[in-house]
């Protein structure tokens, strides 16, 4: 098919804020010494909005300024994204040099593109790892999908540049991506954020802050993100009836490009004794939007699946008129398309964290659960006819856990840790019609060719790894580090493809289910479908 689109990204028109130049995370670290009431280092919640003060990070796993620290990193402050307007991980790019991060070319604001230094991985599929990995609140983050979140009661962003083979390890060969939330305080704290804009943009943001005693704080964080869709999608030239029946679903008419989201964070710090912290987190995000609005520039009418179609439209085996150029319309806020485009998702997870400081040691326990449902439809040919378009729906479960050990002895500074991580994402059987032509059942012969396929794969994974690194001070100004790393990484696979054939229903399965390291191979799950009215 050669039609040539492009997504349609028009900040000027949409809601949204004008962002700015320059990558600079204002704080100051007069000291590195914890406070014993917050278990924080007194310079994360410190700022001078002045000029370029000490920056306190944890990039290396322990607190150090960032001036000192021999890692390319790029830090912000909630001060910092609130002077930038960036309520989304997508404004990051506008910020970091040599960093990408942007919606998906294949299921839009589903999920997200992320690359650093032209490393990263294209690919959301259950089976692919992003060579940028991400972590919130330690917690690795596997799956592209819900990436693209909105920000609520963030301390802080940490970018790490190049790979990150020893404290991270998995699938850190680009970068890292550190998200630090804002974490329970002894002061009572009420705070309300809103923002309002054209296109009925009306997002809203407050959190809660309350010690329940003297030693038990808790803290509630929740953002909600309104915005209509800017992309107004025209009825068909030809009669609707008609093209509902070829296509075999209503067309959907509605705008494209709007956003509705909702998400929360609850929070509660127990100070144990003044030499052991506990924190428990609790979050959950909810996404509705009608995403990556498409806008056709150019139709080749005589060329590959469109001339078939022209073809079967002057034969009159399909509704009419003809695809033309007249289906591209000049105004980028305007679309034929009929397709389904639509996001899904839910986004939810929890996480314990225990911290014990021994002396000058401290010893960190992180033990998290997490969960991702994702449902998401595209309409990629930006026509009312179904030529290329997909809706899949992708579950995800994890549970991971790592022990932590950083110290100080004499001018050595080492870090040293076990990783456990397992997860089970499952890639659900499409329910799209591939192609208009398998639906009407012309064009090619039936006997060859598929009207359906399913592809169900279900992929488990179980990740163990130990680190140890340390840097040892030289002189003032020279230090050397040296680290290794050690993983075992086992992966099964289990999928199956099914066709089915518009005459007889034969199904053919070309892949049967395997599991991958065994070698054993099951029969194949054939899901059943209903097929009489494709059938000639």
């Amino acid at each position: 098919m050669r039609v040539q689109g492009r997504n349609v990204r028009l900040a000027r028109k949409c809601a949204g804020s004008l962002f700015y130049g320059g990558v600079v995370a204002a704080g100051s670290c007069p000291a590195l010494a914890q406070n014993p009431l917050t278990g924080k280092a007194a310079a994360e919640t410190t700022t001078v909005p002045d000029h370029l003060g000490d920056i306190v990070i944890t990039a290396r796993r322990r607190p150090e300024l960032l001036q000192r620290t021999p890692v390319s990193v790029v830090a912000f402050t909630a001060a910092d994204l609130e002077a930038r307007s960036a309520t989304n991980l997508r404004a990051l790019q506008n910020f970091v040099p040599n960093l990408t991060f942007a919606p998906s070319q294949n299921v839009g604001e589903a999920a997200a593109n992320v690359f650093i230094r032209g490393i990263g991985q294209e690919d959301f599929g259950v089976g692919a790892e992003g060579g940028v990995a991400f972590h919130l609140d330690g917690v690795y983050l596997p799956r592209s999908l819900g990436l693209l979140m909105d920000l609520v009661d963030t301390d802080r962003i940490e970018v790490l540049r190049g790979p990150q083979g020893t404290l991270y390890g998995k699938d850190a060969i680009g970068g890292v991506i550190n998200l630090i939330s804002k974490m329970p305080q002894p002061d009572r704290d009420r705070r309300a954020n809103a923002i309002l804009g054209s296109y009925g943009r009306a997002d809203l943001r407050f959190m809660v802050n309350e010690p329940l005693s003297d030693r038990l704080f808790l803290r509630l964080a929740v953002g909600i993100v309104n915005r209509r869709g800017y992309l107004r999608r025209l009825p068909p030239l030809a009669p609707l009836a008609l093209v509902e029946l070829a296509n075999g679903r209503p067309i959907n008419l509605h705008s494209e490009g709007d956003d509705h989201g909702q998400g929360g964070r609850l929070q509660l710090r127990w100070l144990i004794n003044s030499t052991l912290t506990a924190d428990l987190s609790l979050d959950a995000s909810r996404k509705r939007e009608r995403q990556g609005p498409i806008h056709i520039d150019l139709i080749l009418p005589n060329s590959g699946d469109v001339g078939a179609l022209n073809a079967l439209i002057r034969k009159g085996e399909l509704p009419g008129p003809e695809i033309t150029n007249a289906l591209a319309p000049a105004d980028l806020l305007e679309s034929y398309a009929g397709g389904n485009n639509f996001t899904n998702q839910e986004f939810w997870g929890g996480s314990v964290v225990v911290t014990k400081q021994l002396a000058a040691n401290t010893l960190k326990f992180i033990a998290a659960y997490r969960a991702l449902r994702s449902h998401v439809g595209t309409d990629d040919d930006g026509l009312y006819f179904d030529l290329a378009g997909s809706d899949f729906e992708v579950t995800q479960h994890q549970v991971s856990g790592e022990l932590q050990f950083n110290g100080v002895s004499g001018r050595l500074n080492y870090t040293a840790g076990l990783f456990g991580f397992t997860e089970r994402p499952k890639l659900l059987p499409s329910h799209s019609i591939t192609d208009v032509f398998y639906t009407c059942g012309c064009g090619y012969a039936p006997d060859d060719i598929p009207i359906l396929t399913a592809d169900p794969r279900q992929l488990r994974v179980k990740n163990l790894a130990s680190y140890v690194q340390g840097t040892y001070q030289l002189t003032k100004r020279l230090s050397a580090t040296l680290g290794a790393r050690y993983s075992h990484e086992r992966k099964a696979l289990e999928g199956s493809s099914t066709w089915l054939t518009p005459t007889s229903g034969r199904r053919t399965s070309f892949w049967p289910r395997a599991k991958r390291h065994t070698g054993g191979i099951r029969s194949p799950t054939v899901p059943t479908f209903n097929i009489e009215r494709c059938a000639t």
